[in-house]
Parts: structure tokens; C-alpha cells; sequence
């Protein structure tokens, strides 16, 4: 049963709350400035507007971990290969790509993941069509950070991504305007601030997700397995979700192999749950990096802090994919992640610019360019 009664005291209590946080903004009249609000009658409105997600061709159901996911949501249609330039934000680079909403609008997209779910505010929501779902449970808090905020489970109409888009994407709306809260990350530009978040359950119905950090750059494939430069010094393991997020194995100061959580978001290099220094070697396949700098991951305000995680300070250095065999209900079940060093054209000299880009021809190739078919990986 849907429960509309119960969400509206919520979601005006948040707005008393970020009144008194962010004053001058409920003051303004220009429009819902960060921090603000929905009116109770705005809300309500929003939410008489719950339907079934049936009518989107979507239906729910549990995974092996007692999850709910949804069957036939984040269809992505249109571009087969889509590459996205990111944004810098001081030294680092972040996977923050810019896109246009619904109503023609710009918008800042974060792709984070140590995120299951895909995230918004509730004026971008709007402006994306975004309909609540009429199911018994509609609140969710996130995992991956902590938020004292409950966020409304919807079903976006589009999501532009470059040359693509995706049909039906279940996106959770935090009751407030122009701003995600701590699942922005911290990541701020000069005049804007990330306000839809991209998680796995919408990455893994691309067969490669390929953050190309060195060039800044996004490359989403639906299509086609990628392909490893030869003499790339790629790294190749297996990775499975944990609890929302993307983890591999990995050994941390010569200790036993554990869960890392791969954090595309994360402003340090090295988070662990009890630091004994303020560096530690970490080791990823045969990949080892030594005197890698450290701080606990209760510092950092995250989900999950038993888990450590590796974030922006390192993988900058790297090319990182994620990819999966495709599977006929849509979405990944086994996946590999694959680190390289930048590419480099031959006789040496500056990084490709944008002219240059790889297109993947649907083979793998390892170091001493032998043609191999992709492996599955078992969580």
C-alpha cells in the first residue's frame, strides 16, 4: 500500500531543517535555490502522481542478497558507444559529465561507484519526469554515504547520455532543490555542484564502463567487450558488488586478500578502518604500490566503513573499466575490472587528444597481443 501521509511530515520537517541551514535561500525569489524545499502542497502534489511501476514495463523483485531490483529498468537505448568528457576540480578528475535534463536545462552527472543506486534532487526529478513509485516501501536512505535524509524511489522518464538515453531509470529523489546532499561527494565546481548521481544498478547494463582518467573521459559500450592496449601493464581482476558497491580483491600492507571498495568519487588515495601509519602498501593482482598515503574511512562520513576503499589520489594515474559478459535479462552478474597505464603514442610525447579514440572491435588482447575470449568472473 502506498503511504503518502507518512512521506509528507518527512520530507517538511527536511525543509524546516535546510530553512534554518541554508536561510537566505527560503528567502529568495528566484526561483528554489540550493537548500530549499518543495512546499508540503508542492509535494503532495508530486507524489498523487505515484504509479505502478508495471506501467513503465518494469517489475520488482529480489536478488540472492534479499535486494530489490528492477527488471527492465535503465534501458539504454540510442548510442552503442558513448564518450563523455569529464570535469576537473583541482587536480583531480572527477567523472562528472554535463548533460541537459528534460526541460532543456543543464545538469551535472556524477558517476560514483561505490553507489548501488542512481540519485537526484527533487526540482531536477521534476524536471525529468520523474514519477514516485506506488510500492509499500518508497523511502530509501543511501549505504554508500550517510545521509539523514529519506529519498523517494521514482522512475525517470529519459536520461540523456551523450548520443544515448536511458528508458525507465529508477532514480531516488532527495527532498531537496538544487542539491544532493553528501551524495555529491564533496565535489563542487566553480558555479555548480553535482545534482544526479549514477550508481551501479544503471552501470551494469553497459558491457563496458571505462573511466579514462589521464584523458578525462567517459566511454560507456552496450555492445562490445573491451579491448586492452598491448604493453598497457594491464591489470586484470575479478570484481563484484558488495553491498552497492564496486570491490575487488586486493592485500593491504602484505596482509590476507580482502575486499577493496573502487571509489570513482573518493578525494584520498587509500581509506582503512584502523590506519597503523600514515601510509600502506596496497596491492591489486600484481599491481603493488608502496607508501601509498592513508586515513581511516570514519573520517571520510562514508557507508560501509569495514570495508576499506581506494579513491581519486590513486586511480588518477590509471585507465579503469569495468566490464561483464552480456546476460539476456540485461544487467551484469559477473564482472572483471581491468587497470592500465595511460596510453601513449608510439615514439613517446603527450597524451591523444580528443581527435584520438579506440574503438573496440570486440576482442581482448593481453600484453603480447594475443587474441583471447573475455572471461567471466565469479563473485
Amino acid at each position: 500500500m502506498f503511504r503518502l501521509p507518512s512521506l509528507i511530515p518527512l520530507f517538511v520537517s527536511a525543509g524546516l531543517l535546510a530553512c534554518l541551514v541554508f536561510p537566505s535561500g527560503c528567502a529568495s525569489t528566484k526561483g528554489p535555490p540550493a537548500g530549499s524545499v518543495p512546499s508540503e502542497r508542492v509535494l503532495a502534489a508530486w507524489m498523487r502522481k505515484a504509479k505502478d511501476p508495471a506501467i513503465h514495463w518494469v517489475r520488482m523483485g529480489m536478488d540472492d542478497n534479499n535486494e530489490i531490483i528492477y527488471a527492465n529498468a535503465n534501458r539504454v537505448n540510442g548510442g552503442k558507444f558513448i564518450e563523455l568528457p569529464f570535469e576537473t576540480v583541482g587536480a583531480l578528475p572527477y567523472p562528472v559529465v554535463e548533460q541537459l535534463r528534460q526541460d532543456g536545462k543543464k545538469q551535472r552527472i556524477l558517476f560514483d561507484s561505490s553507489s548501488r543506486h542512481n540519485w537526484t534532487d527533487f526540482g531536477s526529478a521534476v524536471a525529468n519526469n520523474a514519477i514516485p513509485l506506488k510500492i509499500e516501501s518508497v523511502q530509501v536512505a543511501p549505504r554508500h554515504v550517510k545521509d539523514s535524509l529519506a529519498s523517494a524511489r521514482s522512475i525517470a522518464g529519459v536520461l540523456r547520455l551523450g548520443n544515448g538515453r536511458v528508458e525507465s531509470a529508477v532514480v531516488n529523489v532527495r527532498p531537496v532543490y538544487e542539491t544532493v546532499g553528501p551524495l555529491d561527494r564533496g565535489v563542487r565546481g566553480k558555479k555548480w555542484r553535482p545534482n544526479l548521481v549514477i550508481g551501479n544498478e544503471l552501470l551494469a547494463q553497459f558491457q563496458t564502463v571505462h573511466f579514462d582518467f589521464p584523458r578525462k573521459r567517459l566511454v560507456l559500450s552496450s555492445t562490445s567487450p573491451y579491448t586492452v592496449e598491448p604493453d598497457s601493464g594491464a591489470v586484470d581482476v575479478p570484481m563484484k558488488i558488495y553491498k552497492g558497491a564496486a570491490t575487488v580483491p586486493a592485500k593491504i600492507n602484505g596482509g590476507g586478500q580482502r575486499g577493496l571498495i573502487v571509489d570513482t568519487a573518493g578525494n584520498f588515495a587509500l581509506a582503512v578502518p584502523k590506519p597503523s601509519g600514515k601510509t600502506a602498501s596496497l596491492q591489486i593482482g600484481e599491481l603493488v604500490f608502496d607508501a601509498v598515503p592513508v586515513v581511516s574511512t570514519s573520517s571520510l562520513g562514508l557507508g560501509v566503513p569495514e570495508v576499506p576503499r581506494v579513491g581519486l589520489q590513486l586511480l588518477r594515474q590509471y585507465r579503469l573499466t569495468f566490464e561483464h559478459p552480456p546476460t539476456p535479462e540485461g544487467g551484469a552478474t559477473n564482472w572483471r575490472m581491468i587497470l592500465e597505464d595511460p596510453f601513449i603514442e608510439e615514439g613517446g610525447g603527450k597524451l591523444p587528444g580528443r581527435k584520438f579514440m579506440k574503438r573496440w572491435d570486440g576482442s581482448l588482447t593481453d600484453g603480447v597481443g594475443t587474441t583471447r575470449s573475455p572471461d567471466g568472473v565469479t563473485p
